[in-house]
């Protein structure tokens, strides 16, 4: 009981990485969505000086605004700690919906932990994995075997074990290039001293899952995506901002199959 009463004491929100106009317009859209499914305060990380208008229609949103050009939201995102202003967060995508009620219990577990993620698959020694994770891996010393969490869903107490964590991650992400964070990501949690709790079942990555609480947009290609998109964006004039785009892994160094001493 006495667990309760402290997590409910504290301040719980979620924070947005929402870089680029036609980003800011979709997710001003997708927020009438999880409007219908938490009313938890939201803060978005933008480097849009004007928001859309659609913004306007919403309570409890607040902005906070960085100079930066949109290839930089990583650097944001990998330092997110330092700008929450909640005691506990929810770090989501802006190509994120919150689909079902449910949002504010996910904080539950933070009672007892650090960190909340969603693992997406594991990597023994001796595995093949993609390229990136096996530099990774080597670069920062990581021991085997790695749980990949999502980059896209990441739950946080504000303490001195999840700053640890967050000034791993940041710097990991700096030293393989400053590209893809989820590789730095996974060896950060690895090797922070925080307590990470891997939950499946809240969020869903990749595939549709109308059970999940929260639906990644993988590319806004499948019929659910294209069905809520077509609906929110011919309601509020806004454009789809990956609708010229498809999911496509780059033939290049980084996504050859290597296996993983």
């Amino acid at each position: 009981m006495a667990s309760h009463i402290r997590n409910t004491m504290k301040t719980k929100g979620i924070i947005y990485v929402c870089f680029g106009r036609e980003f800011d317009e979709s997710l001003a859209g997708l927020m009438r969505v999880n409007r219908r499914s938490t009313g938890l305060p939201v803060t978005v990380m933008t480097n849009q000086k004007e928001p859309s208008p659609i913004w306007k229609k919403l309570r409890d949103i607040r902005f906070i605004y960085f100079d930066l050009p949109q290839k930089d939201n990583r650097q944001v995102k990998t330092s997110a700690i330092n700008y929450s202003p909640y005691d506990q967060t929810l770090l989501l995508d802006a190509d994120t919906v919150i689909q079902r009620k449910g949002a504010r219990d996910i904080f539950l577990d933070l009672d007892h932990a650090d960190i909340i993620v969603s693992p997406e698959f594991t990597i023994q020694s001796g595995e093949l994995t993609y390229n990136i994770y096996k530099r990774t891996i080597e670069k920062t010393k990581t021991k085997l075997p790695l749980t990949v969490a999502s980059g896209g869903f990441l739950v946080f107490n504000k303490n001195e074990r999840v700053n640890h964590f967050f000034e791993l991650w940041h710097s990991y992400w700096q030293r393989m290039g400053s590209g893809r964070e989820m590789p730095s990501l996974a060896c950060a949690l690895k090797n922070s001293s925080a307590h990470v709790v891997y939950k499946s079942g809240i969020y869903s990555q990749r595939k549709r899952d109308p059970n999940c609480i929260i639906q990644h947009n993988w590319n806004w290609r499948t019929d659910f995506w294209s069905s809520l998109r077509s609906n929110i964006f011919k309601k509020y004039g806004v454009r789809n901002p990956n609708s010229d785009k498809s999911f496509d892994v780059n033939e290049n160094e980084d996504w050859k199959m290597v296996k993983c001493d």
